[in-house]
């Protein structure tokens, strides 16, 4: 908490313009990144499943453990995520503090943490359907 009230404070004394330019080159950045690897991707990642497939089996897993291991997960690697850039941005752009760290944490709560919950409830009726 702290260290986004200070990154809060420092962001907003930053002129916007440099600060504009600087995210707009980090979103380029990672668009150019994504785009030039992109074309191995599917087979890696077609090799890392089967891989992975080997290592833990094929068996049921409990929804719940795998939720739990989703959130905790989630928890632990999303410290220094994109969520802190979003509230910089936003307060660099001039929105009050406090509206920032709502948008950031509805974001977080919606991208993060509910998906895990949908795609169990998902995962259940596709297997009772025989889909899965």
């Amino acid at each position: 908490m702290k260290r986004r009230l200070v990154t809060w404070l420092l962001v907003s004394l930053l002129p916007a313009r440099p600060v504009h330019l600087v995210a707009a080159g980090l979103f380029l950045l990672g668009c150019l990144v994504l785009l030039r690897s992109a074309g191995r991707a599917e087979k890696e990642e077609l090799e890392r499943e089967v891989e992975y497939g080997r290592k833990i089996g094929y068996g049921r897993r409990s929804g719940v453990g795998a939720a739990l291991a989703s959130f905790g997960v989630l928890f632990v690697a999303e410290w220094g995520d994109l969520s802190q850039l979003l509230t910089a941005g936003l307060v660099a752009m001039g929105v009050d503090n406090s509206t920032a760290f709502a948008i950031a944490f509805t974001h977080r709560l919606c991208t993060y943490y509910l998906p895990p919950i949908w795609g169990y409830f998902s995962l259940r009726w596709l297997q009772q359907k025989a889909y899965v």
